[in-house]
C-alpha cells in the first residue's frame, strides 16, 4: 500500500517539476494534492496559475472559482480569477473580480492598476483614471515607508560597525537592499503615471497628460517612450520646440552614440569643404 504523501511533500515535488519545466508532471501532482486535501484552496490556486501559463484559461477560472468557494476571503484567488478573464476578454468580469479583491485587500496597489486596465478597454476612462489615481497614492506611501525604513536600517553607526570589521561585502549588501525596493517602487509608480496620462490623452486632457509624463519621467528617466509620449501631447497643445526636444531626448536614449555619430559626421563635412 502507498503511503500517503503530506501537502508540504507533494508541494515538494511541485516545485521541482516546475523548476525542470514539466508542467504537466506538476500538473498529476496537483491533481493529486486536490483528490487527497479537497479543502485546502492553495492547490487550486497553484493548478489554476499553472493551467493559466499554459493558456488553459477556462482550467483556470474554474480552478480560481473552486479556491473562492474554499476560502471567499482570499484576495489573490479573486485577482487571479480576473487575469485569466481578462485573458479570454470578459472585462466585465475580470472588473467584477478585481473589486471582490479591492474590498478584500483595499490597500493592494496592483489590484487598483489592473481593473484601471480593463475600464479602459471598455472605455471607462474616468474610472480608469480614478483607479490609476489610487494606486499611485498607495505606491507614493509604499515608497515613503521603504525610504524611511531603509534610513533607519542603513545608519551612520551600521556603517561605521562594517567599515570597522573591514565587511565591505556586508556594507555593499545593505546598500543594494536600501536601493533595491524603493527603485522597484519608483519605476511601478513611473508606469502608472504613464498609463493615466494615455487615458488623459484619449480624453482629450493634453495638459494634463504632460504633467503625468512629466511625473512619470522624473522617476524613471531613462525610459525613452516616456519622452515619445511627452512630445506627442505637447504637439496637440502647439508646443513644438517643446515635443522636438523630447523627441530629441528620447533619440539620445535609444541611440546613445547619437552625439558621437552627430560629431562625426560634422567633422566629415568639414573635412569636404576643405577638399
Amino acid at each position: 500500500m502507498t503511503e500517503q504523501k503530506t501537502s508540504s511533500e507533494i508541494i515538494k515535488l511541485v516545485k521541482k517539476e516546475c523548476k525542470k519545466g514539466n508542467i504537466n508532471n506538476a500538473i498529476i501532482y496537483l491533481n493529486e494534492a486536490i483528490e487527497i486535501y479537497p479543502h485546502d484552496a492553495r492547490f487550486n490556486i497553484v493548478r489554476g496559475f499553472l493551467n493559466l501559463d499554459q493558456g488553459n484559461h477556462e482550467d483556470a477560472i474554474e480552478d480560481y472559482t473552486k479556491a473562492i468557494e474554499i476560502d471567499p476571503n482570499n484576495d489573490l484567488s479573486y485577482a487571479l480569477c480576473a487575469d485569466a478573464k481578462s485573458k479570454l476578454r470578459d472585462y466585465q468580469g475580470a472588473i467584477n473580480d478585481y473589486s471582490k479583491a479591492i474590498e478584500l485587500n483595499p490597500r493592494k496597489a496592483d489590484l487598483y492598476n489592473y481593473r484601471a486596465g480593463a475600464k479602459r478597454i471598455l472605455g471607462d476612462n474616468e474610472g480608469a483614471i480614478e483607479d490609476y489615481t489610487k494606486a499611485i497614492e498607495l505606491l507614493m506611501e509604499l515608497l515613503l515607508a521603504l525610504e524611511h525604513n531603509n534610513n533607519i536600517q542603513f545608519s551612520k553607526s551600521r556603517i561605521r560597525s562594517l567599515l570597522a570589521q573591514k565587511d565591505y561585502q556586508g556594507l555593499v549588501d545593505d546598500y543594494s537592499k536600501a536601493t533595491e525596493f524603493p527603485l522597484k517602487t519608483k519605476f511601478n509608480i513611473s508606469l502608472v503615471y504613464a498609463d493615466r496620462a494615455k487615458v488623459k490623452t484619449a480624453l482629450g486632457d493634453y495638459q494634463g497628460a504632460i504633467d503625468d509624463f512629466a511625473k512619470a519621467i522624473e522617476l524613471n528617466p531613462r525610459k525613452a517612450n516616456l519622452y515619445n509620449y511627452r512630445a506627442g501631447a505637447k504637439r496637440k497643445l502647439g508646443d513644438n520646440e517643446g515635443a522636438d526636444e523630447d523627441y530629441r531626448k528620447a533619440e539620445k536614449l535609444i541611440n546613445p552614440f547619437k552625439k558621437f555619430d552627430d560629431e562625426i559626421a560634422e567633422i566629415l563635412n568639414e573635412s569636404k569643404e576643405r577638399i
